[in-house]
C-alpha cells in the first residue's frame, strides 16, 4: 500500500442474521486483504471493521461486496479524515458562532 496519508480509511458497521455474526466476521477476515482490523461488537451494531483502501473507487467496490455478502441485513460507512488534519481545521476567531460565548 502507499503512504499512509494517501490511503482511504473507513470503518464499516453491519448487522448481521443472528448467530451468524462468527460466521459473517471470518469469511470477511479470509477474503479481504483490506481488512486491516474486526470486531464483534454490542449495542446497535452486531460488527465494525477498518478498511483501507489506495482509493475510493477501491473502498465503493469493497464496500459493496461486503455489503451483498450472505446473512449482512444492515451497513453502515463511516469515512475517515486523513491527511494533514491541520490543513482542515477551521478558524472561528471572527466567525458568529464566537458571539454569545
Amino acid at each position: 500500500m502507499n503512504d499512509d496519508e494517501n490511503l482511504t480509511i473507513a470503518y464499516l458497521m453491519m448487522n448481521v442474521d443472528t448467530g451468524k455474526e462468527y460466521d459473517v466476521i471470518s469469511r470477511i477476515r479470509e477474503m479481504e486483504k483490506n481488512v486491516v482490523e474486526s470486531y464483534i461488537v454490542y449495542g446497535a451494531w452486531d460488527i465494525i471493521i477498518k478498511i483501507q483502501t489506495e482509493s475510493m473507487a477501491e473502498l465503493n467496490s469493497l464496500v459493496l461486496k461486503i455489503r451483498r455478502s450472505k446473512f449482512v441485513k444492515r451497513s453502515m460507512t463511516l469515512i475517515a479524515l486523513t491527511g494533514d488534519i491541520e490543513s482542515f481545521r477551521l478558524d472561528l476567531s471572527n466567525s458568529t458562532f464566537n458571539e454569545g460565548i
